[in-house]
Parts: structure tokens; C-alpha cells; sequence
């Protein structure tokens, strides 16, 4: 009773269908797809290219697939894997999962043949559903690949009694092919009960992005997922009538709760593309009047350009989230509810946003938002735990309905007892600071701090600021490297604008008498957009260890 009295939505009753708000916090993601249902059963929930489906058939849809897992021998507790790209099959998949009580394990679809085979076997999965295409790659065949001794018959088939040397958990892989008739046929006149899950049960386990090393497993609570996508939802001001365009991945938080669950929760509708291209991402939000779209940053400046040619109507898109940096662009492109917030795997997305009734320009554009309602959040000294005050800068911890359960098979350094402090507090690793309304404030990874000069110097910061400061920096990214004078040195990489040329000299001379000196770069060098390089488990990630090894060897 008291975790529903402090978490239940208010008002219970959404102002744009007079649909009664789902009970998340006490709730399933069985259970919040039927509630909608019953209200906008013949409204769009998915689009898909020609593939329009209203709740009503989606609903049927996840049934069937239900009915398929479980012919399979599909029970509540079991570990589900699906390598599949953005589709709407993914999201059936997942609410027939939790319509049985099983776990739903997404796979990142750019992961290397070695890395795939890692993770499944790491996951533990007894069934490993794979279908569709990445860059016109069958899944299927990358499958085949990744894992040594592995024979599928023929496209869309299932393949059971699995007995893999290296993936000894692994029972039964479905081919999906183009369809889910393989799946549906499966069912053999079973039919999915619901399980007795509860909002404490684990609904997923979503690897985190492995930024500095392998992926960790984190498991989370239909509780946490559905709460997340409740506030997003809230956030986003996201009604019936909105239609969400995709574009941030199924395999990660950000497209399961952020693009999808804020939407469906809500009975609005979600457009699902393949892969971002900004012609596509422009003509869908023109033919389709997208209201809602969240761009990561070097997205929304493709989507920019080809506003800047005055070719296209993008007047419905009124609504997406933010970081600092590009904030002045949303705004120049017309959106009138921009979302800033901090968000991570652990907790489920996202663990403070700043909510619509804040009007205060200078909070809207740089904050990270409030705690959501039920979510603790504090910053501490990492070295000795202590609690800091407003504008003290230290660790962001936080603990709620929303953390995470801990991290599937955990190494040694990621055991309960080292990732969470002695007050159920997530030790996040993050660095910044509350202002005294209580908003964050992400200044950095402590991992991601460089000792310059004797200073720490937040790798963050510099990147904003060049980005804000310098009219010709189009992205930025800053990592140290060993220094004799200075410790370490400020190395940066830059993307220039398009069109636009530079000397490191000019860069460095432009942070004279700007920056401070210990923070102002060493180093230069230059990259094509093409040139980053991306986390393979998220696609959306710089992998700041490739760019140091690089400067290592350039600085030599």
C-alpha cells in the first residue's frame, strides 16, 4: 500500500481519452498492454513501412506468438534471446515474453561474430530468437558465424535439442524469417497462461554499452520498465493522438523505454525505421506528422540541414529530449517540449527528467532534471561516501523502484557489494552536482576525468564547450594521455562542420583566454563524421579507449 500511495500516477485519468492510467508501479508489461487495448483497440499502435497495426492487432499478435513460445516449452523464469533489428516483431516478442513470466534478452544486431557468441553464451538463454537484416545481412547468417558448430536446416525453421559445447545453455533457436508463421505454427494448440508475475519480477536483462569493456547484463523489473516509460510519457506531454518516431535501438533502454513504452503505454503510436537515415527520418515526419522524435545530436543536425533547405513540412514535430549541447538547435527547428534528463541501463532509463510545469529557460537547457517521484537521488565524496551539499560536486547515486537488480553473472568487480553502497544506493560512476532546487547536474565520468596540471579536468565540459564555443566544431570528444609537463594532456578530436576547414593551431588558439589553461587541448587532430568510432553494443556511443590508444600513438 505505501509504494502504490507514494508511485501511483496523478491525475488517474489522462485528460486527451479519458483512459484510466495503468497501475505501473503495482503492474506488468502483460498486464499494460491490455489495459490499453481495451481503450484504443482500433487505434495505430505500429508502424512499420506497409505494416500498420491497430492495438487490437497487435494484441492478437502477441497472443499468438505467446501461444508459439509456449508449444516451444516456454515457462515463466526462462531467459528468452532475440537478434533481431528494429521490427515490429521485437516489440511482439517482448510482451509475449512477459505474457508468459519469462525474461526478454535483446542482442545488439552490429555485435562481431566473437563478441555475439560472448554474449549468448554469457546470457544464459535457453531459446535465441533471430530474423530480419542488418545492412542487408540476414541475422541468420551472422548467427552462423558467431557460433562455432551451429547447423540450421533451412530459413524460417526451428531448431531444438541444442547441445552446443560452447553454449550449453542454449535448447532451441527459431528462424523467424520474414514472418512469424513459423513461430505461430509452434503453438500446437497450446495456449499461454498468464504466469502469476509480479511488478518485482525481471522483465529484461539489457546490456549496457561496454564502453571500456565486456557488456554487463542488467536485469530489470516490469516495475522499473513500465515506470520509466510512465514518466517519459509524462515528460513528453505524450497523448493518445501523438505519433513517436524510433530511431534509437530495441537492444537498449533507449528504444524499449524512452521511444517505445512512453508511447504505447499511452495508446499513441510508434513508427519503427530500420536504421537512422535522415532522408527517411525527414519524409516519415512529414507524411506521417510525427509529433515526438528524439534525435541523438549528431542526428538531429543531418535532420538540420535538410530542414535549412525549406523543402520539408516538419511542423507537426513539436516534442523531443535534449543534451545541452544542441538544445538552441531544437529550439531553432520549432519543438516546444524538449526533454533534458539523466538516464542509464540500471535504472531503467531514466532516473530524473525535467518535467513540463518548468519554465524557467535556464533549467529547461542545461538541467538533467529532478528525481523522478520514488527515486532517491544524492551525490556523495566516492572515496569516502559522504553526503555533499548543493553545488558540491561528487559521485551520482541513486536507489528507487527504478534500479536495477544487479548485473546478470557479475564479475568480481560488479558483485552486489561492490556496485551498490551500504544504503541500496547505485553507485553510478557519473560525476555532478544538485543545485538547491534539487536539480542534477552531469558534469562527467570519474572514469572520464583527466588530471591536467593538477586539476581535474571533466572531459565533458571541455567537449560543450567547443561545441557551443567554437561556430566550426561540429562534434567533439576529449580523453588524456600521459604528459611530463602537465601529468596529463587534453588531447582532442574534433569533427569539423561540413564545408569548413581548421589547424589544431587555430582550435587551440581559440580556447586562449576562454579556458582555463590546464583545460585547453595539447592536441588536435581531426575526424570525418564516418570516422568515430562506435560502441559495437549500442551503435550511438564514441569508444573513448579507441580514440586514446589513437592518440597515444599520434602524440609520440
Amino acid at each position: 500500500m505505501g509504494l502504490q500511495n507514494a508511485l501511483s500516477p496523478s491525475p488517474l485519468v489522462s485528460p486527451s481519452t479519458a483512459m484510466p492510467a495503468y497501475d505501473w508501479c503495482n503492474g506488468t508489461l502483460a498486464g499494460a498492454l491490455e489495459h490499453v487495448t481495451q481503450w484504443h483497440a482500433d487505434d495505430e499502435a505500429i508502424v512499420y513501412h506497409n505494416t500498420r497495426l491497430s492495438y487490437r492487432e497487435f494484441s492478437a499478435a502477441v497472443a499468438r506468438a505467446a501461444d508459439g513460445l509456449a508449444g516451444l516449452g516456454v515457462r515463466a523464469g526462462h531467459l528468452i534471446g532475440v537478434l533481431h533489428a528494429n521490427h515490429p516483431h521485437v516489440q511482439i516478442l517482448q510482451f509475449a515474453v512477459a505474457r508468459l513470466g519469462a525474461t526478454f534478452v535483446p542482442f545488439n544486431v552490429a555485435l562481431s561474430p566473437a563478441d555475439l557468441s560472448q554474449l549468448v553464451a554469457h546470457s544464459d538463454v535457453g531459446f535465441l530468437i533471430v530474423g530480419g537484416a542488418y545492412r542487408g545481412r540476414p541475422l541468420r547468417d551472422a548467427l552462423l558465424e558467431a557460433m562455432a558448430g551451429l547447423s540450421l536446416p533451412q530459413r524460417e525453421d526451428i531448431t531444438a535439442g541444442l547441445a552446443l559445447a560452447s553454449h550449453p545453455a542454449l535448447q532451441v533457436i527459431v528462424d523467424l524469417g520474414q514472418d512469424m508463421s513459423v513461430l505461430e505454427q509452434a503453438a500446437r494448440g497450446a495456449v499461454a497462461r498468464y504466469a502469476g508475475t509480479t511488478a518485482e519480477d525481471i522483465s529484461h536483462i539489457v546490456y549496457t554499452s561496454g564502453s571500456t569493456r565486456f557488456p554487463k547484463g542488467a536485469r530489470l523489473r516490469h516495475r522499473g520498465m513500465l515506470g520509466g516509460g510512465f514518466y517519459w510519457g509524462e515528460a513528453f506531454g505524450l497523448e493518445s493522438a501523438d505519433r513517436v518516431l524510433v530511431t534509437l535501438p530495441f537492444f537498449h533502454t533507449g528504444g524499449l523505454v524512452l521511444s517505445g513504452l512512453s508511447a504505447l503505454l499511452r495508446g499513441a503510436c510508434i513508427h519503427i525505421i530500420d536504421q537512422f537515415d535522415e532522408c527517411e527520418v525527414i519524409e516519415i515526419v512529414q507524411r506521417e506528422r510525427i509529433t515526438t522524435l528524439g534525435l541523438l545530436d549528431y542526428q538531429l543536425r543531418r535532420v538540420a540541414e535538410l530542414a535549412a533547405t525549406g523543402r520539408y513540412d516538419i511542423s507537426s514535430w513539436t516534442k523531443g529530449h535534449t543534451q545541452a549541447a544542441s538544445y538552441a538547435l531544437r529550439r531553432e527547428l520549432g519543438l516546444q517540449r524538449i526533454v533534458g534528463f539523466y538516464a542509464m541501463t540500471e535504472a531503467s532509463n531514466p532516473a530524473a527528467l525535467v518535467m513540463a510545469e518548468e519554465q524557467r529557460e535556464s533549467i529547461r537547457s542545461s538541467a538533467n532534471g529532478r528525481p523522478l517521484p520514488g527515486v532517491e537521488l544524492r551525490i556523495v565524496d566516492p572515496e569516502t561516501g559522504a553526503l555533499l551539499g548543493p553545488m558540491e560536486r561528487g559521485e551520482i547515486r541513486f536507489r528507487g523502484w527504478n534500479r536495477f537488480a544487479g548485473y546478470h553473472r557479475p564479475a568480481p568487480e560488479d558483485m552486489p557489494n561492490r556496485v551498490f553502497d551500504s544504503g541500496g544506493f547505485f553507485c553510478t560512476g557519473d560525476c555532478g552536482y544538485l543545485d538547491a532546487d534539487g536539480y542534477l547536474y552531469l558534469t562527467g565520468r570519474y572514469k572520464d576525468m583527466i588530471k591536467s596540471g593538477g586539476e581535474n579536468v571533466s572531459a565533458l565540459e571541455v567537449e560543450d564547450w567547443l561545441v557551443n564555443q567554437i561556430e566550426i566544431v561540429e562534434a567533439a570528444k576529449i580523453v588524456g594521455v600521459p604528459d611530463e609537463r602537465w601529468g596529463e594532456a587534453v588531447v582532442a578530436f574534433i569533427e569539423l562542420s561540413e564545408g569548413k576547414c581548421a589547424r589544431a593551431q587555430d582550435i587551440i588558439d581559440a580556447c586562449k583566454g576562454r579556458l582555463s589553461a590546464w583545460k585547453i587541448p595539447k592536441h588536435v587532430f581531426f575526424l570525418k563524421a564516418h570516422e568515430w568510432p562506435i560502441s559495437s553494443t549500442e551503435m550511438i556511443k564514441v569508444r573513448k579507449e579507441d580514440l586514446r590508444a589513437r592518440a597515444l600513438l599520434l602524440v609520440q
